[in-house]
């Protein structure tokens, strides 16, 4: 075997070699670290780092077990380019035409709808989706498939690769964005790209206090850098033809401090699952990261789905020029206000859903 070999399938061939006792061939065991990222990456039993690339042998049958906990809201997809859906990339699908089989397994049991009933499977109460197994079969078949890539279905940019060995065409990697690195500052509050804010919060929120009467310690370090980053990335340009442009501008950065509260409370405080309040208080927070995160993920697919700028390219102190279509005439104001009450509810759905 090749290092690759035992880097990507470790929990296989070491098993071969003996070196690991209980561990199943074929078998990919997945982990979510939310930590990791703005939404988090996946991990694998066996394989080092996040978003870890894995190989899979053609005409083989493996499995990838979502059954640890921090999966709830998390469930794999496979595609051929990164992030699959969220792309509008096609995905790995039984009748795609390839000959490759996926299998979606609820209880050992696959569903009737297959993936539609498996990825609603896990938006439900976290203490519901515990009471379940979850875990896909996939076999490629196809010798011109030389890599497909798992993704979430919620979240987005969660992607890594996964290469198919003994395939008929020469393997050549598609373009796969690098994993996010947090800095120390962000590993230790468990926050997503906070750290500037406490660097150069004079900078961003000058003769600004979010945190009245706090000790200086790491906690309201954490605070103060978070809250910094929302109120300088909520200072958005109105666009006035379109006030939900306006208002998913202001929302993402809203959402993004929610997470990263909800994210400090959790690196920082260490929840009692057998306590009742606690195990309250420890799913309410993981709602607010899952919840909230695909919120986010929704509302950047909705602007870039209607060609809006970013909400980050909207910032008032930031130069940039506007993608923004033209303000909506009699012959277009329909479609628009359609896709706005589409927005509202979806948005709504989800909050409800929570």
């Amino acid at each position: 075997f090749t290092s690759m070999d035992l880097y990507s399938n470790a929990c296989r061939h070491l098993l071969i070699f003996g070196l690991i006792v209980g561990c199943e061939a074929g078998v990919f065991n997945f982990k979510h670290d939310m930590f990791a990222s703005e939404t988090g990456y996946y991990t694998v039993d066996g394989v080092d780092g996040v978003s870890p690339a894995l190989e899979m042998n053609l005409g083989e049958t493996y499995t990838f077990i979502q059954n640890d906990v921090s999966n709830w809201y998390h469930p794999l997809g496979f595609a051929y380019y990164p992030d699959g859906a969220h792309e509008d990339q096609p995905e790995v699908e039984n009748d795609d035409g390839t000959g490759n089989v996926l299998t979606y397994l609820i209880n050992g049991i696959e569903p009737p709808l297959g993936l539609d009933d498996y990825e609603p499977a896990f938006a439900v109460a976290r203490a519901d989706w515990k009471m379940h197994s979850y875990e896909i079969n996939l076999t490629i078949n196809d010798p011109n498939t030389t890599e497909i890539f798992y993704f979430c279905h919620i979240h987005n940019k969660m992607s890594g690769r996964i290469r198919i060995n003994n395939a008929n065409e020469p393997y050549v990697p598609k373009e796969l964005y690098a994993p996010y690195v947090p800095d120390s500052f962000d590993a230790t509050c468990g926050t997503f790209e906070t750290h500037n804010f406490d660097l150069n919060s004079e900078n961003y929120c000058p003769n600004s206090t979010f945190l009245c009467g706090a000790e200086d310690n790491q906690f309201s370090k954490c605070m103060q850098a978070i809250d910094c980053k929302m109120n300088y990335e909520m200072r958005v340009t109105n666009f006035e033809p379109n006030p939900i442009v306006t208002f998913i501008h202001q929302m993402i950065p809203h959402h993004v401090n929610a997470v990263n509260m909800a994210k400090i409370l959790l690196k920082t405080t260490d929840m009692d699952e057998t306590n009742d309040d606690e195990l309250e208080m420890k799913e309410m927070l993981l709602s607010i990261v899952n919840g909230q995160n695909e919120q986010i993920t929704y509302m950047r697919k909705w602007l870039n789905d209607h060609n809006y700028t970013t909400s980050e390219a909207s910032r008032c102190d930031e130069v940039h020029v506007s993608s923004s279509p033209s303000p909506p005439d009699s012959e277009n104001s329909a479609p628009m206000l359609a896709a706005s009450l589409s927005f509202i509810l979806v948005v709504y759905g989800c909050a409800v859903l929570l």
